[in-house]
């Protein structure tokens, strides 16, 4: 008898337990579109028009500097401290939104691997190291290796309007 209350017990805290994370992950992601999109029925419309999940991830780095800058969902982040998981935000209108969208949607993701670095200044410490990385559905598409203020042809504007979005003023 015992044996079944302690089996019993232990579904229910385990049921509890499981019922609670995920109403705290909802607040958290119902909380997280709300910041970003100010409310959250844009932000289903957004994530209806992109079923396919797509995030940018632009990386530069040199022994004295260093920036990520991250895109998804019409909202843009970046950091310029390394190994830091703290991201200022930035507030994306939804024009400027929808012409990063745009500019992504002008990238030939397979191709991306495939394309030629024009400069190699970074090869004696004259430009950062960077690259693009981009995701959609679960599969990466990374660039190789290009330097920092010069970056392939095909994907220059979407760099430089990524990275626009750093300035502080």
């Amino acid at each position: 008898m015992k044996k079944v209350a302690l089996i019993t017990l232990s579904i229910v805290t385990l049921l509890i337990s499981c019922k609670c994370k995920k109403v705290t992950s909802d607040i958290v992601t119902q909380e997280q579109t709300i910041v970003s999109n100010g409310t959250h029925s844009e932000n289903k419309a957004t994530n209806n028009q992109h079923q396919a999940m797509i995030e940018t991830e632009y990386e530069a780095n040199t022994r004295g500097f260093y920036l990520k800058v991250k895109y998804s969902n019409g909202v843009a982040y970046f950091t310029n401290q390394r190994g830091s998981d703290l991201f200022n935000t930035v507030s994306l209108t939804k024009a400027q939104a929808k012409e990063l969208d745009l500019l992504l949607d002008g990238v030939a993701l397979e191709n991306l691997p495939n394309l030629k670095d024009p400069s190699q200044k970074r090869f004696y410490d004259g430009a950062a190291i960077a690259n693009l990385k981009i995701t959609k559905s679960g599969k990466e598409f990374k660039t190789v290796d290009f330097d920092h203020g010069n970056p392939p042809a095909e994907i220059a504007k979407l760099i430089e309007k990524l990275v626009s979005y750093t300035v502080q003023e």
